[in-house]
């Protein structure tokens, strides 16, 4: 039977790789339906809680997390005074929670027989996200279906508000990206992404070794940004490795190490290799 080449080695590896990587799961994002607080009764509060619970249960991409844990309790709790739901707080809240997202929000009386609720999103990473409704007191049963209907309109504000995506370059180091006056983000490999709300941003890149970077932005809505930050190199950076051959000239380059994440890249610098190797043995001698 007559040997494999190596390139079809290669590629069959290629293959492989690529097949599993599409078989992978979608990405999932948990979040946790705090209770809504009321200033007034409960039972409107602790249907719509359990209406948007429900809502986000049947939600793509997202897995609804339970906790008994109150919004208030937490803040009580693990913020400092004076315990303002603050940025500080909330990324507090979302630690404490296993950095997961969560809604949270707060129910009042909005004149006869009607209450005004608005809700919260917290994401890592994200915007704050808000939403407003006002409905008529009397729902009381989550499996109402006009309520369902308040709840998936909520979930829609909160989660499909327009927004802004900023692409951030600076250098080819780490670094902290702060919107606002609020860290946001880590550079890596002096890359970061964003996605704001539309208006005005500050945008702040910290380097080691550098000056703040700073540049502001009025953001419109469905637009894309990429800034470039001019930053000075983190001292003790890390060269780029040097590009080196496999004995025999073959003419295969290696460069540097795989890329996390990317598992098929060693099948394919492993099989190049030995494609080199098995080129280099074919080789007739001179004669």
């Amino acid at each position: 039977m007559r040997p494999l080449s190596p390139f079809v080695l290669v590629l069959a590896g290629v293959w492989l790789r690529s097949s599993e990587a599409h078989a992978q799961p979608p990405t999932v994002e948990r979040v946790f339906v705090l209770r809504i607080e009321s200033d007034g009764p409960d039972e409107q509060a602790t249907a719509l809680t359990q209406a948007l619970s429900g809502r986000v249960r049947r939600s793509e991409g997202w897995s609804l997390a339970e906790t008994q844990s109150t919004f208030e309790v937490l803040r009580l709790t693990h913020c400092p005074p004076p315990r303002a739901p603050d940025a500080a707080c909330l990324d507090k809240v979302a630690s404490v929670l296993g950095g997961a997202s969560f809604v949270w929000g707060e129910m009042r009386p909005a004149g006869a027989d009607r209450v005004a609720v608005t809700l919260h999103l917290h994401r890592h990473g994200h915007d704050e996200a808000t939403a407003r409704q006002e409905y008529p007191g009397h729902l009381r049963d989550a499996n109402d279906e006009v309520l369902k209907k308040i709840a998936a309109a909520l979930w829609r504000d909160l989660t499909e508000a327009e927004r802004v995506r900023v692409s951030i370059r600076a250098g080819a180091g780490a670094g902290t990206v702060m919107v606002d006056g609020v860290e946001r983000e880590r550079l890596e490999g002096g890359a970061a992404k964003l996605e704001l709300r539309p208006g005005h941003h500050t945008i702040e890149v910290r380097v080691p070794g550098s000056p703040v970077a700073r540049r502001e932005i009025d953001a419109q809505a469905a637009e894309n940004y990429d800034l470039v930050f001019e930053v000075a190199s983190a001292p003790g950076a890390l060269a780029r490795p040097p590009t080196t051959r496999p004995p025999g000239g073959c003419g295969c380059a290696l460069v540097g190490a795989p890329a996390p994440g990317a598992p098929w890249l060693t099948t394919v610098i492993g099989a190049s290799a030995l494609a080199c190797a098995g080129i280099r043995r074919r080789r007739p001698r001179a004669r």
